[in-house]
């Protein structure tokens, strides 16, 4: 097909021209293997069926009526790899992606990611013009959050809203809320204001930063209360990318990691998701990481340098004692994280050792024209 063929098709429509997904059969045809025999469609075809209707935003009822269209599902019969005579039913796309699950579409993923860094348009090395060939690609990771498919019913839903009767908690009552007694024949499996089709969501309030007010004392009244209202609730979960920056196209590609509750700490799934993805892309060597203040913990600061022996490109983390001169010269860095000597005077840096993995600091002797130190004790 040349170029001209390919205009005006979306990204799914490019994918299923240009992309071969015969590697999701071994994968898929695990997850639909039955005492009854092999299904009756192919792996591949049902697996890109669900993903159109995902990719399109249809219900199951719309995805089957563009499906069976004589004339608009023809091309998608084609590029399925349906028989126009034997197409799945309705609930056919349903029962497959309901009841596979999400490790398959993760290893289905991971294949195609496989593929292209195998042709290296993934890149595997870094691709900043000028960088040694050696030097590993610049990861940045962030999180967003997902939509639970249920609307919540109770803020204070927890795993405990699912235990049998006798052992049930109610944790809205526990916070001084109405909760419910779970005495009516809507609780006998579960609380009635719990979600059964999303069990593991949760409520958050997202403030809308990553800086909490415990640990920044100096904030204005005026930056609280625009901060408060950036906020917003939230019901459902919280999903880690971590994508591989690409300088040759000014893009970069995204790594699916954790998928977790939405409730849960950003920063208490990075340790976790970067061994994962180091066990998934063994090959990937990791040069940089990239992330803003909410991952610059001392844990995940230690694991990068140490374990990874990555460049931290985060942001310090702002804590109260940092307006302490004493604790500063104590600890021996300001409050900008540039070290100090003795003396209370800024060191000066002096560019990074890519194999040592080491920031050089040296005396620029600014206690000979400054009088007054960057940090004084009193």
């Amino acid at each position: 097909q040349s170029a001209d063929d390919l205009a005006g098709l979306d990204d799914f429509d490019l994918m299923l021209r240009l992309v071969d997904f015969s590697a999701w059969r071994p994968i898929l045809a695990q997850r639909f293997t039955t005492q009854l025999g092999p299904p009756p469609f192919d792996p591949v075809s049902l697996g890109l069926l669900t993903l159109l209707g995902r990719w399109r935003d249809w219900d199951w009822p719309t995805l089957h009526t563009e499906l069976v269209n004589p004339t608009r599902g023809h091309d998608y019969r084609r590029r399925l790899g349906f028989d126009d005579q034997d197409l799945p039913s309705l609930s056919t796309p349903r029962m497959a992606l309901n009841q596979t699950g999400s490790r398959y579409w993760l290893q289905c993923a991971d294949s195609l990611l496989l593929s292209l860094m195998a042709y290296s348009l993934v890149p595997t090395t870094s691709t900043l013009p000028g960088d040694s060939p050696n030097q590993g690609v610049s990861i940045a990771i962030d999180s967003q959050l997902v939509d639970a498919r249920s609307r919540m019913r109770c803020s204070k839903m927890s795993q405990a809203c699912f235990l049998p009767l006798a052992e049930r908690s109610c944790a809205a009552k526990e916070a001084g809320k109405e909760g419910c007694d779970c005495d009516t024949p809507a609780c006998l499996n579960h609380c009635r204001r719990a979600t059964p089709r999303d069990p593991d969501a949760r409520y958050v309030y997202y403030e809308g930063h990553n800086q909490s007010q415990e640990e920044n004392p100096q904030q204005s009244q005026e930056e609280k209360k625009a901060s408060s209202s950036k906020g917003q609730h939230h019901f459902g979960y919280k999903s880690k990318a971590f994508n591989i920056l690409d300088d040759r196209l000014f893009t970069y590609w995204a790594i699916p990691g954790t998928f977790v509750a939405a409730n849960r700490n950003d920063h208490l799934q990075t340790i976790p998701g970067f061994d994962d993805l180091r066990r998934r892309f063994p090959q990937l060597d990791i040069g940089e990481v990239t992330a803003d203040a909410g991952e610059a913990f001392g844990d995940i600061l230690r694991y990068i340098y140490d374990d990874l022996g990555a460049l931290r490109l985060l942001p310090l983390r702002r804590h109260a004692v940092d307006d302490d001169p004493k604790n500063c010269l104590a600890r021996g860095y300001d409050a900008k994280g540039s070290p100090l000597c003795p003396h209370g005077y800024t060191l000066s840096f002096n560019g990074h050792d890519y194999h040592r993995h080491n920031s050089k600091w040296v005396c620029r002797q600014r206690c000979c024209h400054q009088l007054q130190p960057d940090v004084r004790p009193d």
